[in-house]
């Protein structure tokens, strides 16, 4: 059914611009994919055939921005089985990439950043074309692990993967790293990813070990730059977080043994922290994940909450990503939990709702588009129930957003299909 052209929304606590301050008495007239204007509503003379949208004690914010998902389709919680190693699994994963696609809307989250998947380039040119329902994507599609690096599935034998994992091209060297560079982009990829250390969901690495050399490294980030693609580079300890800085990445994912001396430079380059705060208590706690994921994630809890707090006292950019991909970090209230626990870690509301908003913007090279309400803006954005200045807590239960709009367009919710 065609929707109205211009939607005005009503009352509640508008959070206004890239800092997204409280304005009271706004109102926010959408017209197109477009914010037109945002002005006291007595100001605007309303149109016989928009639509009126009441947000009376709700608060009206940009749509969510998760930079750190995977769509791999997994419903297994052991790394084996994400790669849908036999043919018949890869279709399926796909089409339950979609599924999980849609629980994001639900949540509010209207865009997102895939950071190593097959299936990622496909959600992004599904949405785009209108055919599925799901965020805008930007997708790295294959990122770049070295052999025998967390990209790798190190129980299998190399001849089985051919080069690739479900998230990796698996290179060494500085030309094949650059070549892999290359063959992302030539098949999709809006980003680049690159793992410089271990990770917990990986066998035989270890987070602790810098991965790929500075040179190769340097590689990637040049290649990448130089046909204009941010880089995010996967360092859960801090040798690799340090040669990531020093060779000028974009972001540094997970980020869990940051020093003074790290932050120090990632403020000064302007590189952003995308910490995935709930990712070790759920690596810790899901029934079915592998026991060497649960012994390195463990000991990682502390130091992983002291690295977040001295980034963001220390002033370094922080974006928000949930490191989302299936069973272990399922699709949905998982992702706005990241939010929360950012507020929980010592942020303010506003500067949680900000990293998943205009900040997340910024870092996907959007900001002139997405992630503030403004006028000229994309229009966006969702009206949630309750004061998420206090707390970003409701974001938790899709129930509280009782609008979710994207590019203009009033979305489809869960509670509105009917199961099979």
């Amino acid at each position: 059914m065609e929707q109205p052209s211009v939607t005005l929304i009503r009352g509640g606590t508008v959070l206004v611009g890239k800092m997204l301050e409280p304005v009271e008495g706004q109102a926010v007239v959408g017209k197109g994919d477009r914010v037109e204007r945002i002005a006291p509503e007595r100001e605007i003379a309303k149109g016989k055939d928009w639509r009126i949208i009441d947000a009376e004690g709700q608060t009206v914010l940009p749509g969510l921005i998760d930079a750190h998902v995977h769509f791999f389709g997994s419903r297994e919680p052991d790394p084996m089985m994400w790669g849908g190693i036999e043919p018949t699994n890869t279709p399926l994963n796909g089409f339950r990439a979609v599924s999980d696609a849609f629980k994001l809307v639900d949540y509010g989250f209207t865009t997102v950043r895939d950071l190593g998947s097959r299936n990622g380039v496909a959600i992004k040119r599904a949405v785009d074309e209108g055919t599925i329902i799901g965020p805008r994507t930007v997708p790295s599609h294959l990122g770049l692990s070295m052999t025998c690096g967390h990209g790798d599935v190190h129980s299998l034998p190399s001849a089985w993967l051919c080069g690739c994992s479900a998230m990796a091209h698996i290179v060494d060297g500085e030309t094949n790293v650059r070549k892999a560079v290359r063959q992302s982009i030539r098949d999709g990829a809006d980003v680049v990813k690159i793992w410089t250390t271990g990770g917990t969901m990986s066998e035989r690495d270890s987070l602790e070990d810098q991965h790929f050399t500075d040179g190769e490294i340097e590689a990637a980030v040049s290649e990448a730059h130089t046909l204009r693609r941010k880089i995010a580079s996967h360092a859960e300890g801090l040798l690799g977080a340090r040669a990531s800085i020093r060779a000028g990445v974009d972001s540094i994912e997970h980020g869990f043994e940051l020093d003074e001396e790290a932050c120090a430079e990632m403020k000064r380059k302007g590189i952003f922290l995308v910490a995935t705060l709930a990712l070790l208590d759920r690596v810790v706690n899901t029934p079915g994940v592998p026991e060497y994921a649960r012994k390195k994630a463990a000991p990682m809890f502390e130091a992983h909450l002291k690295s977040f707090r001295l980034a963001a006292e220390m002033g370094v950019k922080i974006g928000s990503g949930s490191d989302a991909f299936g069973s272990v970090t399922p699709f949905g209230s998982y992702n706005a939990h990241e939010i929360e626990l950012q507020q929980q870690a010592g942020l303010t509301a506003q500067e949680a709702l900000r990293a998943a908003t205009s900040s997340n913007a910024e870092l996907l090279g959007l900001a002139d588009r997405l992630g503030s309400l403004e006028e000229g803006m994309l229009a966006d954005l969702l009206v949630v129930r309750g004061d998420l200045l206090r707390s970003v807590t409701p974001l938790m239960d899709s129930g509280n957003a009782t609008v979710v709009m994207q590019g203009g367009r009033i979305m489809p919710r869960l509670k509105d299909v009917t199961p099979i």
